[in-house]
């Protein structure tokens, strides 16, 4: 009968001590509870022993692991990183805010981060040209000075700056643009009518603010067409982006420019490609959500 007793006493402890949840705290104290709800910040619970009373809630931050009256545990494992990651979020944001991020309030800085630095690949050869041969030859065009690639840059420049990108050389925030990619190559048809043109830029475009990168992608521009669509456009958008000039002064800039940048009697403008890296950024949302204005 005393065992019967015994028993029967150690039954009612256990069922009482399964009858209640336990929080365990990350700084090793526990509570019993009884949960109410779990968001996703915090625990929604009521003193066990005072059921009654008021709903009390704590941080999951600041919870290891709870233990239900059932006996099953759920662990909540890195909170405190991403209480670390939340509160960093916090301050990118509230960076964003403070130092109000626009396309005015920004430096710009262009960097050359190519794996191959050979911009360009096959053009037509201009020896073949001049004397009309019937299939011209392609040549090689190596811009080891980095004229072309200048050239480049410039154009980009030109084409962010007629889209209300401002460098005013703001030191804390920054717009990054690293060049992945810039390909040219051109290839001519019969008596130099009927060429391919194709063009290729890839880049890395960031916003870095205070520090801390609030905007990051990779862009990518593929063009191909024939030769005279690619020059009809290009003169296009050279129209759109030149600066209000009459023809005779746009063509001495033209003639200044090929003189400063061409290589081997090569000029290479990239400037449909960048035009369509520059909109395409600009009608990303995640870009248009980094900007606080």
């Amino acid at each position: 009968m005393k065992n019967f007793i015994l028993l029967f006493g150690t039954l009612i402890i256990t069922t009482c001590a399964f009858a209640q949840d336990i929080i365990y705290k990350v700084d090793g104290s526990e509570i019993k509870t009884k949960v109410i709800e779990i968001t996703t910040n915090e625990i929604k619970y009521k003193n066990f022993e005072q059921l009654e009373s008021a709903l009390l809630n704590i941080p999951i931050s600041q919870v290891f692991m709870i233990i239900y009256e059932s006996g099953e545990k759920e662990v909540f494992k890195n909170t405190q990183q991403q209480q670390l990651q939340q509160q960093s979020d916090n301050n990118v944001q509230s960076n964003m805010a403070l130092s109000g991020i626009s396309k005015e309030n920004l430096s710009i800085e262009i960097i050359d981060n190519r794996a191959d630095k050979i911009l360009i690949g096959q053009e037509p050869s201009r020896g073949a040209a001049a004397v009309g041969l019937i299939v011209q030859p392609n040549a090689s065009v190596n811009d080891n000075e980095g004229k072309i690639y200048s050239y480049a840059v410039k154009t980009l420049e030109n084409v962010l700056g007629k889209n209300d990108f401002k460098n005013n050389n703001n030191p804390n925030c920054k717009l990054e643009i690293k060049i992945l990619e810039l390909f040219h190559e051109a290839k001519a048809g019969l008596y130099g009518a009927g060429g391919h043109v194709t063009q290729n830029c890839k880049a890395s475009i960031s916003i870095i603010n205070n520090n801390n990168v609030v905007f990051t992608k990779d862009f990518s521009s593929l063009y191909s067409s024939k030769a005279k669509e690619f020059i009809s456009q290009s003169n296009l958008l050279k129209e759109q982006y030149s600066e209000t000039l009459d023809k005779k002064a746009k063509n001495k800039k033209l003639r200044e420019e090929m003189k400063e940048y061409s290589v081997k009697g090569h000029f290479i403008n990239f400037i449909i490609v960048f035009d369509d890296i520059v909109h395409q950024l600009l009608n990303d949302k995640d870009f248009q959500n980094s900007l606080s204005i």
